[in-house]
């Protein structure tokens, strides 16, 4: 695994593409985290979620659809919602909004939308590669 904090907002957004108001991205295909400065992370205090966030998806199976991989890793990073969800969006819709959501708003609605289709069961079936459903974390009554 590799690890990248960048200096400065042009050094991340070069090594990723990355809007700014994205903290961090895993790519999976080498193994990588690219993190935003971490005196921004920390000023936020998301600098541990952030990374347990992303570390999850390092490790998820690959065959889950985006808003199933977001909602997830924000269950395992113990991060909530910050804006209401969108309603009666299809889940091929929220993982465009995921994937290109334009503005901070839409990626935070998008988010929340993710995360509590999966802490409502939503297709988080057991399978071989993972053998426990993920998601039914919600405080009991």
């Amino acid at each position: 695994m590799n690890l990248w904090i960048h200096p400065d907002l042009p050094s991340f957004q070069a090594a990723t593409g990355a809007p700014y108001y994205v903290a961090a991205v895993a790519g999976r295909a080498d193994g990588s985290i690219h993190l935003q400065r971490l005196l921004v992370l920390r000023e936020r205090g998301a600098l541990e979620a952030t990374l347990r966030h992303e570390l999850f998806h390092l490790a998820q199976t690959s065959d889950w659809e985006r808003w199933e991989a977001e909602g997830a890793a924000m269950i395992f990073a113990g991060e909530a919602p910050l804006a209401a969800p969108f309603e009666g969006l299809s889940t091929e819709r929220l993982d465009s909004l995921l994937a290109q959501p334009g503005d901070l708003g839409t990626l935070r609605r998008a988010e929340a939308t993710a995360y509590w289709l999966v802490l409502s069961g939503s297709r988080l079936e057991a399978t071989p590669a993972s053998p426990r459903r993920l998601g039914r974390t919600a405080p009991g009554p």
